[in-house]
């Protein structure tokens, strides 16, 4: 297949923290529109404890499940919207979104140089109840020093208990900042309060070619990653409120926290293979 590029949608760009809500005409969920995926760097290192990933019970068919999962051999315009958020004036001054391809069958996004830079895609639908997800994700950390950061995302994000906004955020993120190794981060925070880290852990980690999964079973969700085939590795167990949930990925070159960059070389990631294991609902927007 040719590469495809993805055809631009509205993005909305704000800065500290400013979302724009869109009402689900088909389910009455209302969900975040420029959905921010950023991750806030933190210099603690948690303890991941050992748990065993339950089985999702009450399971809607497979069959019901499999046009929601996505190989990225075309871009779909029906399961996915651009987004991105921006959270401070010195980064808006100084933007550009990340571009975002299909290239041999994955989703490859490609940050720009000179700027900040991010590049994203959340997801129009929502998974109710208890669910199953993972996504295959490639990232190769630029070896030389570089004064910008390098960041790759997976991120769940739990609507509150009245459905009115985003609360609970997850995500499993490959990290390296300037001075630090590179690290698979994993933290859980209130969506309200950027600076309120819940709990956070993370693992040493060279390039990565391997697969998240994100679990959530009542008022917990479990999350692990593996290498390849390999066998999966529990990261850790992070509390719930057990909202409907968005799901999103995302590729960037700075941090929160960052007020100046000097790009010089693009940071790149691919993801792949989306799927749904399992779920006990789903709900839909009007596309």
């Amino acid at each position: 297949m040719a590469d495809e590029k993805f055809r631009p949608r509205p993005t909305v760009y704000t800065q500290y923290g400013s979302g724009v809500i869109a009402m689900d005409k088909k389910t009455r969920v209302p969900r975040l529109s420029g959905i921010v995926f950023v991750v806030l760097f933190c210099f603690f290192q948690g303890c991941a404890a050992r748990h065993t990933i339950p089985q999702i019970s009450n399971a809607l068919p497979p069959n019901e499940l499999a046009y929601y999962s996505d190989s990225f051999d075309e871009l779909r315009n029906d399961l996915w919207d651009r987004t991105g958020l921006l959270f401070r004036q010195e980064q808006l001054k100084n933007f550009r979104s990340a571009d975002m391809r299909i290239e041999h069958g994955q989703l490859v996004i490609r940050s720009h140089v000179g700027s900040f830079s991010k590049g994203g895609l959340g997801s129009n639908f929502m998974l109710r109840g208890d669910y199953d997800v993972q996504i295959d994700c490639q990232f190769n950390f630029i070896k030389e020093p570089v004064d910008m950061d390098q960041i790759l995302s997976f991120v769940a994000l739990e609507q509150g208990p009245d459905g009115h906004e985003t609360r609970g955020w997850v995500s499993m993120t490959l990290i390296k900042v300037p001075g630090k190794e590179n690290r698979i981060l994993f933290n859980y925070r209130d969506f309200r309060d950027w600076e309120r880290i819940l709990k956070i852990g993370w693992h040493s980690t060279g390039d990565f070619n391997g697969t998240f999964r994100i679990v959530r079973a009542g008022k917990r969700v479990f999350i692990s990653y593996r290498r390849g085939d390999g066998p999966w590795r529990q990261a850790d167990v992070f509390p719930s409120i057990g909202g409907d949930t968005h799901f999103g990925m995302v590729c960037q070159n700075f941090i929160l926290q960052r007020k100046s960059i000097h790009a010089t070389q693009p940071v790149i990631g691919r993801f792949d293979n989306f799927k749904i294991n399992a779920a006990q609902g789903i709900l839909e927007e009007d596309i």
